[in-house]
């Protein structure tokens, strides 16, 4: 059986709070220092000028993974705060469609950059990272409330990467 996956637009997510809710679980359910339940809808609600958020759903319509940050177009960049998968559906390279759509979009509204924050021994992510053209230019200690360190990466965004 093929699976189809689909983008979710930050329009349909913000309008119904079923699928907002469901990126919320996702987090909270599997991301290793997730959101209070509802501070994402919070947050989306008063940054609806600079939020990026886009899902990707299975062919029953549940969000399955989603990207998250925002976008400062004044330096033109954007802080990505979250790119989640249900580890059900990991290896079937979702982030990497989630990255491509994602800058894809970005360049659309003139943003050029990208930074984030990453756990120095989330391995995975960082050679997702590494592959759509971000480096590791920093190292902070104690970034996390446990105590764990962070990369801070930044690139280019290139939505050339991908074709």
């Amino acid at each position: 059986m093929n699976t189809k996956y689909n983008i979710i637009s930050q329009k349909r997510i913000l309008a119904n709070p079923k699928l907002l809710e469901q990126c919320e679980q996702l987090d909270f359910t599997y991301f290793p220092r997730p959101w209070k339940k509802g501070e994402l809808a919070k947050f989306a609600a008063t940054r609806k000028e600079d939020l990026f958020i886009r899902g990707i759903s299975d062919d029953l319509d549940r969000v399955i993974g989603f990207i998250f940050g925002v976008n400062d177009p004044f330096l033109q960049q954007f802080h990505l705060y979250k790119i989640m998968i249900h580890p059900d559906y990991r290896g079937k390279s979702l982030s990497l469609s989630l990255m491509k759509h994602a800058y894809n979009e970005l360049v659309r509204q003139g943003i050029l950059n990208i930074y984030l924050e990453v756990e120095v021994d989330n391995d995975v992510a960082i050679r997702l990272y590494e592959r759509v053209g971000l480096d590791k230019v920093h190292r902070v200690k104690s970034f996390y409330s446990d105590g764990k360190d962070a990369h801070i990466m930044t690139g280019v965004i290139n939505h050339n990467l991908f074709d």
